[in-house]
């Protein structure tokens, strides 16, 4: 019998279940057998077969994080393999090898995103985040894993729970999480906020990853930015002032990183809709490449809202005809589906007459003085606070991280530090950007 043999009989000789003093032997055995099971990852197959996924889940943690880390092997076996491991993982195991965990949940990942499978990934990375996550709650890697293969197979309500959670601890120590994975989880959170059409809540996420700590622009920063862009003039008519907090860097090159977004966003100040149009028109391509152009097309369509928000603030009534010729909507009929939408959504106050074909704008009903709306004050009030204790999370975990202080001690003088034009090309690892970007 060979040594890989030898190494499975002495793993069904521990008795892991329920013992901490045999499950931490037991990851000792494993860890100093890490390279015998590197050799024989051909092998790692029938030690699967040998051993019970519950029981010894830390033993097929680490064999089948051998399995990932080798450069050939059947990617349909390996992918019915971890779905029985993510979906059966012992937290009291997986946890004491996060990073592992994390590493086999991310190479499943990429393949059902080579593969163009992503909806199959769902079920176990929503079972294996609940087993690696922790009280309090932390953001993981599977998190990050579990949004983007919602995002792709565009199931985007499996992802609103996860997203919703107060999850505000960061940790690499306790789930193995880096600060790409925090920042990636925050774009596509955002994204699938976007597909359900909660734009504040994208606007968070998407702000979230742009103003990290940081002393170089990556390209996954510059992407939030472009759609936050774009989500605000849909949402405010204007682009919000960068928080304070963020990092200078972001705040000197990022408009220039993002030239399209910001002449939009120019144009859209002059509530003309043939310049803003002109701009549209102008990049285009821009839009398209960077799948964005559907949410440009609503920044057009935005903007008649918006100047439709300011007549209230400077006429008692309008003719329908005069707010069709002067927002561009076209025609009468669909000025007045304009006007009963944003009646019905609030977002103004007006009567139409038909008869006459006139609008009477109105005050705001509300006196902000009832129960119901302190309630929703001092709810919005302690969301303010989760999110503040989410981003010093963040700040610490990047801030702390090696390739952080070294950059930020000087340690970096190519293309990494500002001033050559270029990004930090990091982001692009992400399978997502590997011509699967645009589901």
């Amino acid at each position: 019998m060979g040594d890989f043999g030898k190494l499975i009989l002495n793993i069904q000789a521990t008795n892991p279940d329920g013992n901490e003093n045999e499950l931490k032997n037991l990851k000792t055995l494993l860890s100093k057998q890490e390279e015998l099971i590197g050799r024989n990852v051909h092998q790692v197959d029938d030690a699967l077969n040998a051993l019970d996924p519950n029981r010894y889940c830390l033993a097929w943690l680490y064999f089948l994080y051998a399995k990932s880390c080798a450069p050939r092997f059947d990617p349909q076996r390996f992918i019915s393999q971890a779905r029985v491991f993510l979906e059966n993982s012992n937290p009291q195991h997986i946890r004491l090898a996060p990073s592992r965990f994390a590493r086999i949940g991310r190479r499943f990942t990429e393949l059902l995103v080579e593969l163009r499978q992503p909806i199959r990934g769902i079920v176990p990375l929503r079972s294996a985040l609940v087993a690696l996550s922790s009280e309090p709650k932390h953001i993981t890697p599977l998190h990050t894993d579990f949004v983007q293969l919602c995002l792709l197979s565009k199931c985007y309500r499996a992802a609103i729970p996860v997203l919703d959670e107060e999850a505000f601890e960061v940790s690499t120590e306790i789930t193995g999480l880096m600060p790409r994975d925090l920042l990636a989880y925050f774009y596509y959170g955002g994204r699938v906020y976007v597909g359900m059409k909660q734009y504040k809540k994208a606007l968070e996420f998407f702000r979230l990853a742009f103003t990290a700590p940081a002393v170089a622009l990556s390209a996954i920063m510059a992407e939030a930015y472009k759609k936050y862009v774009l989500v605000a003039l849909i949402v405010y008519g204007q682009i919000p002032a960068s928080p304070k907090y963020t990092s200078s860097v972001i705040t000197r090159h990022i408009k220039n990183a993002t030239t399209p977004y910001a002449e939009l966003a120019t144009a859209y100040a002059t509530h003309n809709i043939e310049e803003v149009s002109k701009i549209f028109a102008k990049h285009l391509d821009v839009y398209q490449k960077d799948g964005n152009l559907g949410l440009a097309r609503q920044v057009l369509r935005a903007l008649s809202n918006t100047n439709i928000k300011r007549y209230t603030q400077t006429y008692l009534t309008l003719s329908l005809d005069d707010i069709a010729k002067s927002t561009g909507l076209g025609s009468v009929p669909e000025v007045e589906s304009t006007l009963l939408r944003m009646i019905e959504d609030n977002e103004i106050f007006a009567s139409i007459n038909q008869k006459d074909g006139m609008v009477a704008f109105k005050e705001d009903p509300e006196h902000y003085n009832t129960n119901t709306m302190m309630k929703n004050i001092d709810a919005q009030i302690e969301h303010t606070i989760g999110i503040e204790k989410r981003l010093r999370g963040l700040d610490e975990l990047i801030s702390l991280t090696p390739a952080y202080i070294q950059r930020a001690s000087g340690g970096h003088h190519d293309r990494h530090r500002w001033g050559s034009g270029e990004l930090d090309e990091g982001f692009h690892d992400f399978p997502m950007d590997k011509g699967y970007k645009n589901m």
